[in-house]
């Protein structure tokens, strides 16, 4: 970067090289010119200059160097000072396009790019781009002879003033050397580019050879000549003699100058020359002898011109010969970059303040430094040494950097990182110029200014607070801490420093996202104390606070573990302010008499400006935000009496107050007794917990009955003012969540009273109207849609008792395919117990017995005979079922549910109960319920004792015969809650006869495919104290399954001794923790765990596995292996019976690549830096 950067600045200082420059006779040397002034007998020197280092361009006639003597001041084309401030504004500019992108193809745009790099180091697409004939200019390397200078000829020049202490100056502008980008043809930058890139590098060297040639011969004729026909004397070149000749009148008017000028500006018509001529100057050529051969020159540096760079916030004092600017090679680093117009070196300096990104004393920075430079494999370490400069500690490296050297001096003090470096030559680096720059370095105690506070009064955000210094606002976008990504987070974060005092300070609000409001302010709040808890130590407990009436709390934390911060978080409405002022240092506290926060205050909200007007559903119309959210939902649920709605949302960026419309639309079928009562019963689904109603009162709009309702809530300050409109079948409901300043100060009215019905609807709906006749016309419809919205109505009409003889006679009808005739059967059965009218009972009965009953409607039936007021039911419900059972098709079978609540099943009806139970369709659900009360009342057997005996009859039977796969398939009263339910009966009842020891053996042994059934029986065994086969604890250890469970189990029993001890060691413990953390997390347990090796990461010891999984999902299915992936089980130091627990396990679902131990670190450093 840095060698490109110095490329840059000569080409940019010299751009205008001499463009036609060059056999040895020398009779026509014309390069050097005496000006006569007009006003006194002062004498100024012109001369043609070369960007050359060739040894023939320094052999200039003997007048060279006295006429420079003897002028007062030296010009350039361009001031260097000039080119370093151009430097920042314009050619380092950042988001400027890369216009060779748009310009070239991309095979073209690809040679470009591998030329640029090859020549400067960097890839252009890294360089900021500004100008694409600088760009250009970069495009063609030096060359480079054994007989050439150390500097460039105008370069030279500029040295010797410079030691002369001549006054230095430019005689045009950069800008006026380039011309505007925009008015350069793409064709003609792409024809130029590509001359460049086609031409080799002999085709070069010759063109240079020549051009230096006529150079050292000094004949300007012959160079016009040539640059004419290089087309160089264009309507630039003119304007820029112009410029310059300009100039050289100005400062002639006062001083003597020596003008070094590119040569191609002095001859012809319209050169510098002939324009001071037709100024009225007389200008004449020096003749030139060539008798004393000159000596080079000695250039030392003149360090009353170098610039000096003090900087007292940093600590540092540094001198170059020019002007160092900034460059953003990394952030929050200053890096400063100064070129050696000389000899061509490049002056860098950085300083990284440690101070404001956490100073770690233990680590060795410099040598991080070091490492860094030496990373490439075409750099390498030449020498290193340590020194002391006025006593701080400092470390020089020398490092080959390609053809270049880098001389680079480190230093560590006052928790600043300052590094100091020059790349050149092996001789340039160790030049006078280079330990100029080194010896000036002087590095001091920092000292920051006193920080001057001022108010900032935010409209936006209604308050002012007094702050130090500059602001910096570093607001973002953040998504939604519950994951919702279609609701954003808009932080505003406004941080400034007291660096004097070591103090941060920041304040931060937020609106909720669009919508959305703080429905709980505790809550809300509570999840600081989370955020303070995972960002440092909180000290104590939080303070409860108020500022201007507002709920907040104040918190005092250590952050990171050790800064002092005090941070306080209060709540305006909707809208959430934390304020935090920080030490930066670890040692001292954030003064409680704090001037940021005590400036804090409250400003009034600024206006909610509804700036736009919609128009709903071609009938309604209000004022809202243009900035606002519409939301449709057409995918309403069938038991709902909405078909569709609409949300439009908004929120208030002057206060995050909260503006809701949202209107719904009813189906056809809807009724309601009357609208009063729709708005009364609709208004408790809107309301939440700890919501109160201060306010309900019927209101008009246009006529329409309306309501307004104001809803206060105990967990928060935010208030809900709202209005319901039913209007034929559309339901308004306009809604604010605003603060009470807010509604105090009238912020929703305009909103309100801003909706309008157009009247232009033509739907004719009636809310309060029977539709229950039309219900039951459209049942009978052979359209598909028309039917389903009819059946569908059942889940949301309402039928009252007037409609009861109706339902009884659709009861009876026939609705078409079996299908259907049961589903409008079903529905009406439903509302009949619903009804729960005098005759449902008799009506339910006789249709069970009609025979037009459907299967799935008789269980309906007797599912649900219990709701029934009539104090027959379990009469008629035994009956039914005595006569005619219902079918059992599936495992939906709960006919006993709700009548085992309702009547003492098992003791008041124990004789039918008995008899019932024989049934296998029934037996599962009984024992279903039966267990259910044993659970809870242990003294319930008592009274069942007959029960018991009864179900475990059927016991072993019906384990045996669930064992058997193809029982189980066809019989679905062989399921596993079935077996479940055995377990528990002998489990809760501690049952520990033989014939109980048996079940359970036949349970843990048999049943194959269900794991945690073979474990529940195993462990009831063991509580109960049954002599269990070495066999069978042998196999249960070894089933990763249930291993942890059963070591628990048998360590709470205190028979830790009888695990077996390699189950304890650290590898089978450590592929335990991962077999079980993988399971639970993913609900598939994997199949092979492989142990791979142990490896340590920040002191800590972990065991590292592969796993992967079977891609089967069911028992029978043949398994296939898929990819392995990385398990890192956390080693415990010891393992402590007393509190036994798994070790932490991380897990990563990439693919294991072969260098497992590589993989397993960089997750955990990634992991843990995340954290």
């Amino acid at each position: 970067m840095f060698k490109a950067f110095t490329h840059f600045f000569y080409l940019l200082l010299f751009f205008i090289i001499s463009q036609a420059c060059l056999a040895q006779n020398r009779d026509d040397y014309k390069l050097l010119w005496e000006i006569d002034h007009q006003n006194n007998t002062k004498k100024s020197y012109l001369f043609g200059t070369m960007h050359v280092k060739d040894e023939r361009a320094f052999k200039f006639s003997d007048a060279l160097i006295p006429a420079l003597e003897k002028s007062e001041m030296f010009a350039l084309e361009i001031h260097p000072d000039s080119v370093t401030n151009s430097l920042g504004d314009n050619f380092f500019a950042s988001g400027l396009e890369n216009s060779f992108k748009r310009i070239l193809t991309a095979d073209e745009y690809k040679r470009l790019s591998k030329r640029f790099y090859e020549i400067n180091g960097i890839e252009i697409d890294s360089f900021p781009l500004q100008h694409p004939l600088m760009i250009e200019a970069m495009l063609s390397e030096e060359v480079e002879r054994e007989t050439d200078k150390r500097t460039f000829l105008d370069a030279y020049l500029f040295g010797i003033a410079n030691n002369l202490d001549k006054q230095i100056t430019g005689l045009e502008k950069v800008e006026d050397q380039l011309p505007p980008i925009e008015s350069i043809d793409d064709e003609e930058i792409r024809r130029s580019v590509l001359e460049i890139l086609n031409s080799n590098a002999e085709e070069r060297n010759l063109f240079l050879e020549k051009l230096t040639d006529i150079y050292y011969r000094g004949d300007i004729e012959e160079i016009l000549t040539f640059a004419t026909g290089l087309n160089a004397i264009d309507k630039i070149m003119k304007k820029r003699n112009i410029t310059m000749a300009n100039s050289m009148d100005k400062i002639m008017q006062q001083s003597s100058v020596f003008a070094a000028v590119g040569t191609a500006h002095l001859p012809g018509k319209f050169g510098i020359i002939e324009l001071l001529r037709e100024k009225g100057y007389e200008v004449r050529k020096v003749e030139a002898t060539f008798d004393n051969p000159s000596e080079e020159y000695k250039i030392v540096p003149n360090l009353k011109k170098w610039h000096i760079d003090d900087n007292s916030e940093l600590g540092l004092r540094v001198a170059t010969p020019t002007k160092s600017v900034p460059l953003d090679v990394v952030d929050k680093v200053r890096t400063m970059t100064a070129t050696d117009l000389i000899y061509g070196g490049t002056f860098t300096y950085m300083a990284i303040d440690l101070r404001e990104t956490g100073y770690n004393k233990d680590f060795d920075y410099v040598e991080n430094i070091i490492k860094n430079q030496i990373d490439e494999s075409n750099e390498e370490l030449i020498s290193q040494k340590d020194f002391k400069r006025n006593g701080i500690d400092f470390t020089e490296i020398l490092i080959k950097k390609g053809k270049s050297i880098t001389r680079m001096q480190i230093a560590l003090a006052n928790s600043i990182l300052y590094s100091f470096f020059i790349e050149n030559s092996i001789d340039e680096i160790n030049s006078e110029y280079a330990n100029a720059f080194f010896d000036s370095i002087f590095i001091y105690e920092p000292k920051f200014p006193a920080s001057v506070w001022k108010t900032n009064k935010n409209d936006l955000g209604a308050y002012s607070i007094s702050v130090p210094g500059q602001v910096q606002d570093l607001s973002r976008i953040v998504p939604n801490p519950n994951g919702d990504e279609n609701t954003l987070y808009d932080l505003k974060i406004f941080t400034s420093q007291d660096k004097e005092q070591e103090m941060l300070y920041l304040l931060r609000y937020n609106d909720q996202p669009m919508g959305y409001y703080i429905d709980n302010e505790d809550d809300y709040l509570a999840y600081f104390n989370t955020y303070f808890s995972e960002r440092g130590t909180m000290l104590g407990e939080p303070k409860a606070i108020e500022i201007d009436g507002h709920k907040g709390f104040e918190y005092e934390v250590a952050l990171s573990d050790k800064y002092n911060t005090l941070a306080k978080v209060i709540l305006r409405g909707n809208r959430t302010f934390m304020m935090l002022a920080q030490k930066l240092n670890e040692t001292e506290k954030v003064p409680k008499e704090n001037k940021f926060f005590k400036s804090f205050s409250f400003n009034t909200f600024e206006k909610t400006v509804l700036d736009t007007i919609i128009t709903s559903h071609q009938n309604y119309r209000f004022n809202f935000r243009k900035e606002s959210q519409i939301e449709t939902d057409t995918l309403y649920p069938t038991n709902s009496e909405f078909n569709s709605s609409i949300t439009y949302s908004t929120t208030s960026p002057t206060s995050g107050g909260v503006y809701n419309l949202q209107q719904l639309e009813f189906k056809k079928y809807a009724k309601h007794k009357s609208v009063d009562q729709f708005y009364t019963d609709y208004l408790q689904t809107l309301l939440e917990t700890g919501d109160t109603i201060v306010s309900n009162k019927s209101i008009e709009i246009q006529g329409n009955e309306a309501r307004e309702v104001l809803i206060h809530n105990k967990n928060t300050h935010i208030r809900q003012r709202m209005r319901l409109l039913l209007h034929e079948n559309v339901l308004s409901l306009l809604l604010t969540y605003l603060s009470e300043e807010e509604l105090e100060q009238g912020s929703s009215d305009a909103f309100f009273n801003s909706f309008v019905i157009l009247n232009k609807s033509k739907t004719k709906f009636d809310i309060t109207s029977s539709k229950s006749n039309e219900i039951f016309k459209n049942l009978k419809s052979k359209d598909s849609v028309v039917f389903e919205n009819a059946i569908n109505a059942f889940n949301y009409y309402i039928f009252t008792s007037e409609d009861y003889a109706l339902l009884k006679k659709n009861l009876n009808r026939n609705y078409g395919d079996n299908v259907k005739d049961t589903r409008v059967k079903q529905n009406i059965i439903n509302e009949l117990f619903l009804l729960d009218e005098p005759n449902t009972l008799a009506t339910l009965k006789e249709y069970y017995r009609s025979g037009k009953a459907a299967n799935q409607t008789k269980i309906t039936i007797l599912e649900e005979l219990p709701l029934l007021s009539d104090p027959t039911i379990s009469e008629t419900f035994f009956e039914l079922i005595e006569e005619d059972k219902p079918i059992r098709k599936n495992n939906s079978y709960d006919i006993f549910y709700r009548l085992s609540d309702s009547i003492s099943l098992f003791t008041d009806h124990q004789e039918t109960t008995l008899k019932l139970i024989e049934t296998n369709d029934f037996r599962d659900k009984l024992l279903e319920q039966y267990t259910s009360k044993i659970q809870y009342d242990s003294s319930y057997v008592k009274k069942t004792t007959a029960v018991l005996e009864k179900f475990m009859s059927y016991s072993m039977e019906d384990i045996e015969n669930y064992v058997q796969l193809d029982l189980r398939n066809t019989y679905d009263y062989l399921n596993y809650q079935l077996i479940h339910n055995y377990i528990n009966l002998i489990e809760v009842l501690r049952l520990d006869d033989p014939e109980y020891v048996d079940i359970l053996k036949t349970i843990a042994q048999s049943v194959e495919d269900r794991n945690w059934l073979k474990t529940e029986a195993l462990f009831t065994a063991i509580e109960l104290n049954m002599d269990i086969s070495p066999q069978l604890m042998t196999s249960a250890f070894q089933d990763l399954y249930s291993r942890f469970e059963l070591m628990e189990l048998m360590i709470s029993l205190g028979r830790s001794s009888e695990i077996p001890q390699q189950y304890l060691e650290q590898e089978e413990l450590a592929k335990l923790s991962l077999f079980n953390s993988v399971g639970n997390s993913s609900d598939a347990y994997p199949d092979e765990i492989t142990y791979l090796g142990e490896m340590d990461h920040l002191g800590k010891k972990y065991l590292v596995y592969n796993y992967g999984y079977s891609s089967a999902s069911e028992a029978t299915e043949k398994p296939e292996k898929v990819e392995l992936y990385m398990g890192i089980s956390e080693a415990q130091q010891s393992i402590d019976l007393d509190n036994f627990e798994l070790n932490d396990v991380y897990f990563n679902p990439s693919d294991l690549t072969e260098n497992w131990r590589e993989d397993a670190r960089s997750f955990l450093s990634e992991l843990f830096s995340t954290e």
